[in-house]
């Protein structure tokens, strides 16, 4: 929980403009993987969004329950990753998942 509130103060800094690349953007791996290679994404930028999509609308809909502690590391990671070998790791590359708890 405490990586859940550190990303969403970053996602205050790092999110605050209006006209986000992602809120233009239809939402499939190949076009993340787009803005990614192109560099007008990063990682940590695609992470903290969801976290604020999620923090904006997890409390009316209840349907999360855990965040993953080390998503913000994992994506620091890839973005250094990419950095250094201007390739992408594998197809699902910075893809934020949901996993179903039944």
């Amino acid at each position: 929980m405490k990586v859940f509130l550190v990303c969403l103060i970053l996602c205050s800094f790092l999110n605050n403009s209006s006209s986000s690349n992602l809120d233009k953007i239809n939402f499939k791996i190949s076009n993340l993987h787009n803005l990614i290679q192109q560099e007008r994404e990063s990682c940590v930028n695609i992470i903290l969004y969801f976290f604020k999509r999620a923090h904006t609308y997890n409390p009316k809909i209840n349907a999360l329950i855990n965040f993953n502690p080390r998503a913000l590391d994992d994506a620091i990671r890839l973005d250094e990753y990419f950095r250094q070998n201007k390739s992408l790791i594998g197809s699902l590359h910075c893809i934020p998942t949901l996993i179903k708890d039944n």
